[in-house]
């Protein structure tokens, strides 16, 4: 589970801004927080701001730091290190970039983070929480410093220190590759963290198809949402067109000739759907292949919905750009009912969206809704509606549902579009 992502330097993101998951005092909503030990932390989050206010670059920065982490072991010696991309808009230096993230990995919290150029890890660190809630280190690296680790909770240091760390590959990556117990259990964390763009999901289909393929929990759960929002199909099923027949002997042997005129090769997600008499009662059925006949908002449902149960059925994390692009108000809206009500093992659902219809206090709590906004210097800047005075926020608490405020530029986060005279 998330409870912080920091970043620094990243894109849009000059100074130190903090996304946070973990719940304030609020009353509102208790169905929406999950307590873990001493931590109180949110299904879900949601954020609002202009186009190119730096929504994107902070889903960004946490897919960034999750390639840098699994793919830090894999770089040769003195080799670049990728998406190295730091605010460019000021006249001073770059420096470098950092990204820190805490997260709970059961029941221990850990804090790592680290800072890098394209060409060397700067700093990296590794602390996790005591039952007192006292930090202990387990590692620290400065560039200019000796690795400083814990004998005892992190030995493989030990080794590392003796080998020599490539400037340009991470500690934990290195440490996992030597069975460290924490750092693989990071590394897993991280690997298990979905990002997803609304906008690209081509590259999706894959994880659909995987759950589709056999029986299982997270198969049943994408067809009941898939009936729930009656995307206007029967059913959908997994035909392997090498021969479709003998794979699939459960689909009418009409589908199957069907499939093979296609002259289609490899697996294809089919849906079936109902035909109608002229009375308007169901005469039969007729396979659509989905990448050919379905929208392409029933094609992006379909494609996520393999993320989507996956996250639920293994309580992770989702990162999603774009959530409402191409899809119903609606169907945006039962997405995140599923994180919010259909939640038992804490998965994190974390989307930006331009939908106002979604910025309701009866559907979100105040410490969910974070808006993005550039200030005089370009710079993105990350806050939550939590963050109001409280007299703004009790007036705010009797509107209830407030997209038409945030339109209005109360909030901020709004693009500035000039007038002509």
């Amino acid at each position: 589970m998330l409870l912080n992502f920091t970043v620094k330097n990243y894109r849009s993101i000059r100074r130190e801004q903090t996304f946070s998951m973990q719940a304030t005092e609020l009353v509102s909503h208790a169905e929406t927080v999950m307590s873990q030990g001493r931590y109180r932390l949110l299904r879900s989050a949601v954020l609002y701001g202009a186009n190119s206010s730096g929504k994107s670059n902070l889903i960004k920065a946490f897919g960034t730091m999750k390639q840098i982490v699994l793919g830090s072991i894999k770089l040769n010696p003195n080799e670049l290190i990728p998406d190295y991309d730091p605010f460019l808009l000021c006249t001073g230096e770059c420096g470098p970039t950092s990204f820190e993230v805490e997260c709970l990995i059961e029941g221990v919290c850990y804090r790592y983070g680290f800072e890098y150029t394209s060409r060397e890890i700067v700093a990296e660190w590794l602390y996790e929480e005591l039952p007192s809630g006292r930090e202990r280190e387990l590692f620290s690296r400065q560039k200019e410093e000796e690795l400083t680790f814990s004998t005892r909770y992190f030995p493989e240091a030990k080794v590392i220190k003796s080998i020599g760390c490539e400037a340009n590959r991470l500690i934990l990556s290195l440490s996992a590759q030597l069975s460290g117990i924490r750092s693989r259990a990071l590394m897993a964390w991280f690997a298990d963290c979905y990002v997803l763009s609304g906008l690209e999901y081509d590259g999706m289909k894959p994880s659909s198809t995987r759950n589709l393929e056999a029986q299982s929990e997270t198969r049943e759960g994408i067809l009941r949402l898939f009936n729930r929002v009656a995307l206007g199909f029967e059913t959908i099923k997994l035909v392997r067109s090498s021969d479709p027949k003998e794979d699939n002997p459960e689909i009418p042997e009409e589908f199957t000739r069907w499939i093979l005129d296609q002259g289609t090769s490899g697996q294809e997600l089919a849906t079936l759907h109902s035909v109608y008499d002229e009375e308007g009662e169901v005469a039969g059925q007729r396979p659509f292949l989905m990448e050919q006949m379905e929208s392409e908002g029933t094609k992006k449902l379909i494609a996520f919905s393999g993320y989507i149960f996956e996250a639920l059925k293994h309580g992770r994390v989702l990162w999603i750009d774009e959530l409402d692009a191409k899809l119903h108000p609606l169907l945006t809206a039962e997405i995140i009912r599923l994180f919010m009500e259909d939640n038992a093992h804490g998965a994190q659902l974390i989307f930006s969206t331009h939908d106002t219809n979604l910025l309701d206090l009866s559907r979100f709590r105040e410490d969910q809704i974070w808006f993005t906004q550039k200030n005089k210097r370009a710079e993105t800047e990350l806050y939550s509606l939590v963050e109001f005075k409280p007299e703004e926020l009790a007036q705010i608490r009797q509107e209830e549902h407030v997209g038409s405020s945030y339109l209005l530029g109360r909030f901020g986060a709004i693009p500035y579009i000039k007038r002509e005279d």
